[in-house]
């Protein structure tokens, strides 16, 4: 769908401020990010391996203008 270029998610929490940070790219630019606060992780270890899941009260995200998703030419647009 994105023939040369790939995309890409970062996603990274700071625990004692409970908050978290997305960032969806595209062709190593990013397209859009969202902002993620009152976050609770929970750990779980098992013998198939480990997981840790992260639910958040408030989610707020931003495209960046032009870019692949958020009005660039040819993309489609999300919201």
């Amino acid at each position: 769908m994105l023939p040369g270029r790939p995309p890409q998610v970062t996603f990274s929490c700071d625990r004692p401020s409970r908050t978290c940070g997305f960032q969806f790219w595209i062709g190593r630019v990013e397209s859009f990010y969202c902002g993620l606060t009152d976050c609770e992780t929970s750990a779980r270890s098992t013998a198939d391996g480990n997981s840790t899941s992260y639910t958040c009260g408030t989610v707020s995200c931003s495209c960046i203008a032009e870019r692949m998703l958020c009005g660039e030419e040819g993309s489609i647009g999300t919201s």
